[in-house]
């Protein structure tokens, strides 16, 4: 009778060396993602090959997770990165204004502020996006402090989140303050016109803008239905 082998050497170890993994693909493949499921894929190689931990494939895993609608995902990592830098604190702000958890938001600027951490434009504009009147003055006082008042996107967002407060005249002074003016900067101000009706103020401003999109007519027709 002859005998079966239950157990078999195995074989010795490959001398030739993985193939080294393209991080710039890995980030391509999340910036497309499109599902969960296929995030949480590409979660788990990165986990597997130890670079859950990169900076940049880090924070492309949490913005793709709050775009697609989960944040918890995104607050974990956040949570369970050492060190985040200014960009990981901007996105995790910007995540939490955008689903409208502005005390959320604020939150998190105040912790990023004792780690320390000093704020960008980018940190400030995705805070004022949520803000209310009273926090946008603070913000506005920080924008001096860290020197970044005169930056387009926060000067748009401080506009913004005065008009939306109800201070036009901090809104009108900020906007004629600014170095320049985008069609953002345009349209916040605009709307602010046309929702307090005043509808004279709205039409000189709509009549020397050198571009004009459809959001800008809309404002124009409802400030008129509304006020004219």
């Amino acid at each position: 009778m002859t005998s079966t082998t239950l157990f078999t050497t195995p074989p010795p170890p490959s001398t030739t060396s993985a193939a080294p993994v393209d991080k710039d693909n890995l980030a391509l493949l999340i910036d497309n993602s499109k599902s969960t499921h296929h995030l949480l894929q590409i979660h788990a190689a990165l986990l597997r090959r130890g670079l859950h931990h990169h900076p940049i494939l880090n924070f492309k895993l949490q913005r793709s997770y709050a775009s697609l609608g989960h944040l918890h995902h995104s607050v974990t990592l956040f949570h369970r990165t050492p060190n985040p830098n200014v960009f990981l604190w901007t996105h995790i702000i910007n995540a939490h204004a955008h689903f409208d958890l502005f005390h959320h938001a604020l939150s998190y600027y105040s912790q990023m502020l004792t780690h320390p951490i000093q704020p960008n434009a980018f940190t400030l504009s995705s805070l004022l996006k949520a803000c209310t009147l009273h926090p946008a003055r603070a913000v506005h006082s920080h924008a001096i402090k860290f020197g970044l008042s005169s930056h387009l996107y926060v000067s748009t967002g401080l506009v913004d989140a005065y008009a939306r407060g109800g201070d036009v005249a901090s809104a009108q002074k900020l906007f004629d303050a600014m170095p320049e003016r985008s069609l953002v900067s345009y349209t916040a101000m605009l709307t602010c016109y046309a929702k307090h009706g005043m509808l004279p103020e709205a039409r000189v401003l709509f009549e020397g803008m050198g571009m004009k999109d459809v959001v800008c007519w809309n404002v124009m027709i409802d400030g008129y239905a509304q006020h004219g």
